[in-house]
Parts: C-alpha cells; structure tokens; sequence
C-alpha cells in the first residue's frame, strides 16, 4: 500500500517543526511556538505538495492508457500497411 506524499511529507514537517521546538526549549528552558518558523515550515510543505501534484498529473497525462495500446497499435499497422 503506497502512502500519499502529502501525509509522509507532512509527518516530516512536523517533525521538523518538532525537532526545532526542541532545540529551542533546550536552549532558552520555554516552548515559544515560533510562529514564522511554522509558516516557512507549512509554506515550504505546500510548494512540495503542489509541485509534486503538478508533476504527477503531466506524467499521468502523457501515459497511454493500458486499453488503448492495442487501438493506436492496431491504427499504426494499418498506417503503415497502405
């Protein structure tokens, strides 16, 4: 079963957003929610999102479906036939 990229990557986002926090705890002693951090963080996943969708329907739109090989076949032999 594949995973969507939008749930890995977001998971991977927030445990980038977590490993920040942590970091940050460590050295000041207070969790402070870094508002800017998470708004690169979200903006950032979304452009991955998007682009990978983006990506993914141009591949899909330039495959030929499995039934229709055997017609565009069919029509090139005859093409060529003549």
């Amino acid at each position: 079963m594949r995973v969507p990229f939008a749930i890995w990557s977001g998971f991977l986002a927030l445990l980038v957003y977590a490993g920040l926090a942590g970091v940050e705890y460590l050295n000041f002693g207070a969790f402070d929610p870094m508002w800017p951090m998470v708004r690169l963080i979200a903006a950032v996943w979304l452009g991955l999102v998007l682009l990978v969708a983006i990506f993914g329907a141009l591949r899909r739109s330039m495959m030929v479906r499995p039934a229709a090989l055997p017609d565009d076949i069919a029509r090139e032999l005859r093409q060529h036939e003549d």
